[in-house]
């Protein structure tokens, strides 16, 4: 653990609020008023430089992490979680980018997956089309390779694609879709005279828009939810309906905490959440605030963390053993669109309306740093996701930009 020498008595005393109520419902109500300070992409400082811009700028929120009881000093995982996070921000050195994937296409590019790291690939789809492209080489040396040109895989679909996911176990299917007609497909590939084609299975055709799918870790199930407010899981093997219930609301997205556990994102100003052994019930509420959610990621590395995005520019972190907001976000615009959301672990990422993605370190409420889109026709960035090497990070734009991304840290 790297050793920075400022006193925490340094810094200003945390606001209080004598009017606050402990059942908060908003992840802002109590929240102080922030200037943010995001750390230039590119710095060229050196560490001691950037340490101290970052203790100034972020002073206020460091604070939040030593909860510090009059004439009683901080506990010892409060100050190593501090040195932490002033570690990261002050080693976070830049948003680069590797390369743009070359798409012939202007339009929305709507999703994007990577697939199991053995096989080098990552899927993403736009209009009536899904593509699979070949990575190797372009993360180890940030090249194009001749792999990246053109993708090895191309399908048309009915309708548009709105959802994509890769399953990571081992079986014949190795993604599904979700599309504006309703229609749930299954891919896998089938030897066809001598040759592996890419073929699909339809599954399901809903009544109306899917806007989400997902597989459950490890297992064979698919889940997936649209438009109609209806949550389906799904069977790939034996290929049956397992199960069905209504939510109270449009289903924007789905994520399965655990084996047992899946959250739903909804247009409602709650999260419910959903006990497989008993499905159809709902087992608890994460109250949200005004709008609904349209994005969940599932926090890598804990079982009991997840974000969810919201169309009110807010990104919200809870905790689902006690089923409690951690942390708001906020300083992205996001009041209208569905936006990219993805994490690693350390850093959250999430799309905004002015075409840009936004870095939040997960202890801090407030950006730490920004990648602009180029200049030209501006969009929205509709998709994110994080290789697993979680340095890696892939995006896709309304206008059919897609970048790849490192994060690049100072060794400490």
């Amino acid at each position: 653990m790297a050793s920075h020498h400022f006193p925490y008595t340094g810094f200003p005393s945390a606001p209080t609020h004598s009017n606050s109520s402990p059942n908060i419902t908003s992840p802002f109500e109590t929240s102080p008023v922030i200037t943010f300070h995001p750390l230039t992409n590119g710095d060229v400082r050196t560490r001691r430089e950037r340490e101290a811009d970052i203790v100034r700028n972020f002073s206020s929120e460091l604070t939040t992490l030593l909860p510090i009881q009059p004439n009683l000093k901080p506990k010892y995982e409060q100050v190593a979680l501090l040195d932490d996070v002033i570690s990261d921000l002050v080693s976070l050195r830049r948003l680069k980018e590797v390369c743009t994937v070359p798409i012939s296409s202007e339009e929305v590019i709507s999703c994007i997956a990577w697939s199991q790291p053995q096989n080098k690939h990552f899927a993403l789809s736009y209009n009536t089309k899904i593509k699979l492209y070949d990575y190797r080489q372009t993360l180890e040396n940030g090249l194009i390779s001749q792999y990246l040109c053109c993708p090895f895989e191309e399908v048309k679909t009915d309708s548009q694609v709105l959802s994509i996911a890769f399953q990571r176990s081992h079986i014949s299917y190795c993604l599904a879709s979700g599309e504006k007609d309703g229609t749930i497909c299954l891919w896998r590939y089938e030897e066809q005279r001598n040759t592996n084609q890419f073929v699909k299975d339809t599954i399901d055709k809903l009544a109306s828009t899917c806007w989400t799918v997902s597989w459950m870790p490890g297992s064979t199930l698919v889940t997936y939810g649209g438009q109609d407010g209806i949550i389906r899981i799904h069977e790939c093997v034996t290929k049956t309906s397992m199960y069905e219930w209504r939510a109270d609301a449009s289903v924007n997205a789905l994520l399965f905490a655990n084996q047992n556990l899946l959250i739903a994102g909804t247009s409602s100003d709650a999260i419910p959440l959903y006990d497989l052994r008993t499905p159809s019930i709902s087992i608890g509420k994460l109250k949200r605030v005004n709008q609904g959610v349209c994005a969940l990621s599932s926090i890598v590395g804990s079982e009991f963390e997840v974000v969810s995005a919201s169309k009110d520019s807010t990104l919200t972190l809870w905790d689902l053993r006690m089923r409690r907001l951690v942390r708001g976000y906020r300083g992205h615009k996001n009041e209208d669109k569905f936006v990219g959301l993805a994490n690693n672990g350390k850093f959250i990422a999430v799309g905004t309306e002015d075409d840009s993605i936004i870095l939040y370190h997960k202890e801090i409420s407030s950006p730490v740093m920004c990648y602009n889109y180029p200049p030209g026709n501006m969009g929205f960035v509709r998709c994110l996701s994080f290789h697993e090497d979680e340095k890696h990070l892939i995006g896709g734009n309304s206008t059919g930009n897609v970048k790849i991304l490192k994060i690049e840290m100072d060794l400490p």
